[in-house]
This record gives C-alpha cells, sequence and structure tokens, in this order.
C-alpha cells in the first residue's frame, strides 16, 4: 500500500509541477503527469517496489497452501459424505 501511494504523490506532485510550468490543458496534464510520473516511480522507487513484490508473492504462496488444505479437507468431506448418503431406488 505505501507503494502504491507513494506513485501516486509522484503523479500528483509532477501534475502539480506542469501546471506551474504552464500546462493548462486537463488531457496534456493527467497524460503526461501518468506518465512522467510512472516513469519517476520506476527510478525512484525501486526498493518500495521490491518489497511490494515480495510481499504479495508471499501472501499468493499463503493463499496456495491454504487452497491446498481446502482440497484436502474438501475430498475428505465428500468421501465420508458419499458413504453415508443412501442409495436411489432403481426404477424400471
Amino acid at each position: 500500500m505505501t507503494y502504491s501511494v507513494l506513485r501516486l504523490g509522484l503523479v500528483a506532485a509532477t501534475i502539480a509541477v506542469l501546471w506551474l510550468v504552464g500546462v493548462r490543458h486537463w488531457l496534456a496534464l493527467a497524460g503526461f503527469g501518468v506518465v512522467i510520473g510512472a516513469a519517476l516511480a520506476y527510478l525512484l522507487l525501486a526498493r518500495q517496489r521490491d518489497a511490494a513484490v515480495a510481499y504479495l508473492a508471499e501472501r499468493a504462496q499463503r493463499r496456495k497452501v491454504a487452497g491446498e488444505d481446502e482440497e484436502v479437507e474438501d475430498a475428505l468431506v465428500e468421501g465420508v459424505g458419499t458413504q453415508d448418503e443412501p442409495t436411489p431406488p432403481d426404477t424400471d
């Protein structure tokens, strides 16, 4: 979340600087602000970006492990549930 807030801050700062320089058209402000802000974020926020990537990778790994546990549990429940269910009578 910190990385996202810093990126938005860079975009806002870039738009403010462009406004002070004299760019007044809203589309030019937004377009150049996003492009320049993204470039600055790539160059200046490498450490924060790497931390965000590591956090997301670890979170994905935890979800994957939790998903595997749920699959095993579901298989056990389904296996027990089919043994207890009565078989329907044959209707010919």
